[in-house]
């Protein structure tokens, strides 16, 4: 958990965004118990249904529930996108200034919602659903994703039990300051507290799935694992790129130098022809050239970054009415 932001509630409302890929046979019951859930509050809210193109009956139910329904829009994908690409689509599209997020394969119980609201009311920016019994209902996913939790939770400083939670709540605020792509939406929670917001997670009911198949696979794991290392990296040094390639430039600076300074050593001391010694001083040679090529593009990132904070610094004085004093 952290608490580093808080945000204030801008009035009632909630967009409810549901990505699905072959889902068919689960949106007309997905969609009947959140009619049933809505109903008992006292608020306005929407279903945002995103199609990523799917090869079964999806679209076609998701219009069906869309029919006759003003509260209902449906987002069409031709092709498979990932849940990246939907999330961020309808995020744009939301109308309320609270947004949760759900699987459309039935797992998540829409009833769980009010109580993840309530979290919103007591200060928290986001609420992930923490899913009681899915390791029992999904066996074989219990070690990989004990791992993967584990692992995310030590690099990012944010403990909880379950990143890759698809039910979630939060404010509006929080989806604006998403950059998702990829498979950057398995770390929404991580990607909301380096921004500074307060994330927490609530306990909730998990079913196991209805129909369908699950589109879970070790690829994803692998994949999951690379992609913490990158969003880390990324968040460290995306506004001092210098220190990353700089840092990257100087060890292989003192790399070659070394390889130099051994190979100048045994031609004094030893008497040793450079011949003997080759692929040292290629080797030191290929060192020295690459920090010259990692410290040239951390300086051209530190140029483009301070040229983007400046175009960003004129864009809110002008919309300001503001003068530049470095003008």
């Amino acid at each position: 958990m952290t608490d580093s932001r808080t945000t204030t509630h801008q009035g009632p409302g909630l967009s409810i965004v549901i990505p699905a890929y072959n889902e068919a046979d689960s949106i007309p019951e997905l969609m009947f118990e959140i009619q049933q859930s809505m109903e008992a509050q006292d608020f306005p809210w929407e279903v945002i249904f995103v199609d990523d193109g799917s090869s079964d009956g999806t679209l076609v139910a998701m219009r069906d529930a869309a029919r006759g329904n003003k509260r209902v829009t449906v987002i069409p994908f031709t092709r498979n996108q990932g849940k990246s690409a939907a999330y961020t689509t309808a995020f744009e599209i939301a109308k309320y200034p609270l947004v949760a997020t759900m699987d459309a394969d039935l797992q998540d119980d829409p009833h769980e919602l009010s109580a993840m609201i309530q979290l919103l009311h007591s200060g928290w920016d986001l609420v992930v659903g923490y899913k009681q019994g899915r390791m029992g209902n999904e066996a074989k996913k219990a070690i990989p994703s004990r791992l993967f939790n584990k692992w995310t939770s030590l690099v990012f400083g944010l403990k909880l039990h379950d990143y890759n939670s698809g039910l979630r709540v939060m404010r509006r605020e929080v989806c604006t300051d998403l950059d998702l792509y990829s498979g950057r939406y398995r770390f929404i929670p991580a990607l909301a507290r380096l921004q500074g917001f307060r994330v927490t997670e609530q306990p909730v009911h998990h079913r196991k799935r209805k129909f369908g198949k699950s589109k879970f696979g070790p690829s994803r794991f692998l994949t999951g694992l690379l992609d913490i290392f990158s969003i880390r990296i990324i968040s460290l040094f995306n506004q001092r790129p210098f220190h990353l390639f700089g840092s990257i430039g100087l060890i292989l600076f003192l790399i070659g130098t070394g390889l130099a300074g051994l190979t100048l050593y045994r031609k004094i001391w030893n008497h040793d022809l450079f011949s003997n010694h080759f692929a040292a001083i290629i080797s030191a040679a290929t060192c020295a050239i690459l920090a010259v090529h990692f410290a040239a593009i951390g300086i051209i990132g530190e140029l483009l970054l301070v040229v983007s904070r400046r175009q960003s610094r004129r864009s809110i004085q002008e919309n300001h009415n503001l003068t530049d004093p470095e003008a």
